[in-house]
């Protein structure tokens, strides 16, 4: 079955490079795990969840609004003017952002109750801005059909950072050296894509800014922006927690436990490249279409997703010391779970609700798991240890997932069942369970006493060679089915 040029054409590419960097970055945990003790590690994962929180609230919800009004006006000059606008009041709030972070660096430390995080905050501080910046710019080559540019791009890019991490383990071995070179491949990846925007698409001329448009921006942006703000901290609220209640060591093994693995990478370029469709044809009034379109995702999303998770859980505590270092097996479980987290979150449901103007029904929800999982994670924490916020997360997740999706149905005027196509899920599901239990029986018996990578890699091609038979061909059939959307 070929697949000529087309999304899922575009999206294979961006899938194939995002799952190289994605290994590529987990190459880099495994540097600093290996070479920095928890303390150490602990400290980095600190300074990181600051600048990971600062993006999410800085960003305001400005790549969704670049997306709506440069689509809004297929490309015209009047979504150009938007795009500078938006630029312009990015880099205003990044740069507050930025002075906030440095100005209240002892009180950020205080939190954490680690002294030593107030000296990282130069390094982190600005960060945010190149982060969201950089996003928003991926937004516009989307838009431009420029996928593969940004797939060479983070592919490169994550190749320069290995080497800049490897540099900063080996000859540096300080943290504030890897935070350094960070900030200056950043600037770096954000430098080229402003070049390559004013040669090929057009030239950000921030000074052109019409902040008459501002109110008009934020009544859009503001909703979705409350949205990843409640969202950021819901996914980081466990961590938050942690860091206020536990000590530095429970953070360095909470962090690594709860890393994003390649499993949504696999088909997050699947909604990358099909958002502008998705949002035109519900602009346009085409429910049956973007239904059809969204389904297609949704049904790829989990089916890859899940049976990819099956084997990573199977084989758990050998991936834990492939990917990481023996000094944090005694986080397995949080990995586990969170290995489920990632199979909840095989589809992104927003889409829907932006391009239907329901922001304000997102925040509802994620305002509501953001108090739930306070709740939870402070009361489980005091139950189960630092087990606890990673069990309140995948209840969390579990119920908003599900919440989401059958009103994502409703707002495409479709039932859930036909979006996601319940019997195959359910199919697919049983199919993992049963080979997952036969791979865990001959992993326990007889492949004992190997090393951590030949009996993961052993106990995977048992799990999941059955499963690769068995669904190839419907893969291969939803490929096809993305690979036809065109837009009109």
């Amino acid at each position: 079955m070929k697949l000529r040029n087309g999304a899922a054409t575009d999206s294979l590419v961006l899938t194939f490079v995002r799952v190289v960097t994605a290994c590529i970055s987990i190459l880099i945990y495994k540097l600093l795990a290996v070479n920095f003790s928890l303390d150490e590690y602990g400290l980095y994962s600190q300074a990181i969840l600051v600048s990971t929180t600062v993006t999410s609230i800085t960003i305001m919800g400005m790549t969704d609004a670049i997306n709506f009004f440069y689509n809004k006006d297929k490309g015209g000059e009047v979504g150009k003017s938007y795009v500078e606008t938006i630029f312009a009041l990015q880099i205003i709030i990044g740069v507050i952002g930025a002075i906030v972070v440095l100005v209240f660096k002892n009180q950020i430390a205080a939190y954490f109750g680690e002294p030593k995080v107030a000296g990282l905050m130069i390094y982190v501080a600005f960060i945010p801005l190149l982060t969201n910046a950089t996003n928003m710019l991926q937004v516009l080559f989307i838009s431009y059909r420029r996928a593969k540019i940004i797939a060479v791009r983070n592919l490169l890019f994550s190749v320069l950072k290995v080497f800049a991490v490897f540099l900063a383990s080996y000859l540096f071995k300080t943290i504030e050296v890897v935070l350094i070179n960070s900030l200056l491949l950043d600037i770096i990846m954000l430098a080229y894509m402003v070049w390559y925007s004013r040669k090929h698409f057009f030239v950000i001329d921030i000074r052109k800014a019409r902040f008459l448009q501002t109110k008009e921006i934020l009544a859009y942006s503001i909703p979705m922006a409350m949205y990843i703000i409640t969202n950021s901290l819901s996914r980081n609220l466990d961590k938050l927690v942690i860091g206020w209640f536990g000590t530095t060591e429970d953070i360095a093994l909470y962090s690594i436990a709860a890393k994003e693995l390649p499993f949504d990478m696999l088909t997050s370029s699947f909604i990358t490249v099909l958002v502008p469709y998705i949002t035109r044809y519900i602009a346009e009034k085409k429910y049956d279409k973007a239904a059809d379109t969204f389904s297609k995702y949704i049904q790829i999303s989990y089916t890859i997703t899940w049976l990819i998770a099956g084997g990573a859980i199977v084989g758990a505590r050998d991936l834990m010391v492939i990917l990481y270092d023996p000094k944090y097996l005694s986080a397995t479980t949080i990995f586990v779970l969170y290995i489920i987290v990632d199979m909840f979150r095989f589809a992104n449901t927003t889409i829907v609700f932006a391009a239907k103007g329901r922001t304000k029904e997102l925040i509802i929800y994620s305002g509501s798991a953001v108090l739930s999982n306070l709740v939870l994670n402070i009361w489980f924490f005091n139950i189960f240890g630092i087990v606890g916020p990673a069990i309140s997360t995948v209840l969390i997740t579990c119920v908003l997932s599900v919440i989401m999706l059958f009103r994502s149905g409703q707002l495409l005027k479709t039932k859930v069942t036909e979006l996601i196509n319940v019997k195959q899920m359910l199919t697919i599901l049983v199919e993992i369970i049963i080979c997952g239990i036969i791979a865990h029986q001959i992993q326990i018996r007889f492949l004992d006493g190997f090393s951590s990578l030949i009996t993961f890699g052993l106990t995977f091609v048992i799990y999941g060679t059955p499963l690769l038979l068995l669904n190839f061909k419907r893969v291969l059939a939803l490929l096809k089915g993305i690979n036809s959307v065109k837009m009109q």
